[in-house]
Parts: structure tokens; C-alpha cells; sequence
């Protein structure tokens, strides 16, 4: 509680008058976190993680809302997460979550976003048999709808998972036989 008192005086006589406030601390948002993060897909769903206390005891109720730039997706609601729909989005939108504290008298904010990104697919390819010693090639197609160009790597891994190479191609062991598996990711 704060007082201020006024004192006047006209050379003889003295008049004073109090008046108090409480001070109510606001809200402090201790933790606001987005995720996924860095990236979302189109059709992912983005969930708000937030906590806030208060100095002054009361408990701050928290909202949170959704947006891309100026385009509200969700208004300020109890409900943390929202399904994206492709429609509404593009590729390297930032999804921008707020969380907004508030303990009936002051209201507080903080914002995290993340990045609309689709995946890129991939198709791995093998010859189905090959014999021992003949080299073979793994065909990879992808694709990114994002139009970014994807990189592609390969491993070849024997059917105990053991890594037996990265290139494109590799060389079967002289030594394989018919119950010898290999496989290119």
C-alpha cells in the first residue's frame, strides 16, 4: 500500500489529506516456448508452452493467439495449439504464437514463432539381385516442394544395420551369399 498525503497551510492553520493505492505487481511470463521449431509443415499442428507467475498472488490466467503477419488464425483463446491448414498457409511463413498474461488488472505479452517448411520426400532404389563382387548402384529421387533443391546422401548397411558405406554405389563382398542383405537409404 501507498499513501500520499497532502499538507496545505495559510500561515495559521494546517490542513492535511491522506489517500492510499495498492499496488498490484503484474504478471511475469516466466517461460513461452513454440513447437515444432524450427519448422512446421503446412498441415502440422503448432502447440504454445507457457508459464507466468505473479508477485502480488494473484494467478494469471493465459490465452494464447495465432497469426502470420497481420492474419489472425486464432483469436486470443485458452486453447495453446492450432491445426494448420495448407490453405492458409505458404512456405516460409512465420506462425507467430503470442501468450498473453493477465491477473485482472494488467495484462502482459510475449510472442514465439516458427517457420512453415514442407519435408522433402525421397525414393531409394536397388537393383532386386545382385551377384557377389558386382558393384550396384543406389537411384535416389527427390523432390521438395518447397522448390528448395534437397541434398542427398546414401548408406549402405548390411541386415545388422552395420555401415558399410555412403557412397551411390557400392561393391558386393566376394565373400556374400544368398542370405546376405543389403540396404541403401
Amino acid at each position: 500500500t501507498y499513501t500520499c498525503t497532502a499538507t496545505v497551510s495559510d500561515g495559521l492553520q494546517t490542513v492535511t489529506d491522506s489517500d492510499s493505492l495498492d499496488f498490484d505487481a503484474p504478471p511475469v511470463l516466466t517461460a513461452h516456448a513454440v513447437s515444432p521449431t524450427p519448422y512446421v509443415r503446412p498441415d502440422g499442428t503448432v502447440s504454445c508452452t507457457s508459464e507466468a507467475t505473479d508477485a502480488g498472488g494473484d494467478t494469471p490466467t493465459l490465452t494464447w493467439s495465432f497469426a502470420i503477419g497481420e492474419t489472425v488464425l486464432q483469436a486470443a483463446s485458452e486453447t495453446a495449439s492450432l491445426n494448420l491448414s495448407s490453405k492458409q498457409l505458404s512456405v516460409d511463413d512465420e506462425v507467430v504464437c503470442t501468450v498473453y498474461a493477465t491477473d485482472g488488472t494488467t495484462t502482459v505479452s510475449e510472442m514465439a514463432s516458427t517457420t512453415v517448411n514442407q519435408a522433402p520426400t525421397v525414393s531409394a532404389s536397388t537393383p532386386p539381385l545382385a551377384d557377389a563382387g558386382t558393384t550396384v548402384t543406389c537411384a535416389a529421387d527427390a523432390e521438395d516442394k518447397d522448390e528448395e533443391t534437397p541434398e542427398v546422401t546414401f548408406a549402405w548397411t548390411d541386415k545388422d544395420g552395420q555401415l558399410l558405406g555412403t557412397d551411390a554405389a557400392y561393391v558386393i563382398s566376394e565373400s556374400a551369399t544368398s542370405d546376405t542383405a543389403y540396404t541403401c537409404t
